[in-house]
């Protein structure tokens, strides 16, 4: 299928959901909160609103990866009796096998590097999410040493099956 873009009015909450539920790999490149007092409330916020945590893990999505490309993405919550609940643990529950997310927030021209090398080093080499991260964040390094502006994206996942 080929590749669909949804900026400005049309990256409305329903049109997030429809596109989880047939992409091959989604990025999502947003605004997102943390809510440490109340992770299912954690949430991506998009045109006309914000999708939250539990709401995502209520959808059947059929994405191999999912990207978050926005702050704070990866933090989580632990909860007694339960793994750490926050977005990552939403897409990986609602059917994603792999999701890219940050640790704390991110630098908006760097994290647009990072992911541009993402992308070319999964295109053009190694299609392998791990790998490809692993080798966008060293291009990104050399021009960025700190690691604030490298190190924040972490891929959760199954992995190469």
């Amino acid at each position: 299928a080929p590749a669909q873009v949804l900026i400005d009015e049309a990256a409305s909450v329903q049109a997030a959901l429809t596109a989880m539920a047939d992409a091959d790999l989604l990025h999502l490149a947003c605004h997102a909160d943390f809510r440490a007092d109340s992770p299912p409330h954690s949430a991506l916020h998009l045109n006309d609103g914000v999708l939250t945590a539990a709401e995502i893990e209520e959808q059947k999505i059929g994405c191999g990866l999912v990207v978050l490309s926005a702050c704070n993405t990866g933090r989580t919550e632990m909860v007694i009796g339960d793994e750490g609940i926050g977005l990552v643990r939403a897409f990986l529950v609602a059917g994603a096998r792999e999701v890219v997310a940050s640790l704390w927030a991110v630098d908006d021209a760097a994290t647009a590097q990072l992911m541009a090398g993402f992308y070319q080093h999964r295109a053009h080499g190694d299609p392998n999410a791990g790998r490809a991260l692993q080798r966008a964040r060293g291009d990104l390094r050399q021009s960025h040493p700190h690691p604030y502006h490298w190190a924040s994206f972490v891929l959760y996942g199954a992995g190469e099956m």
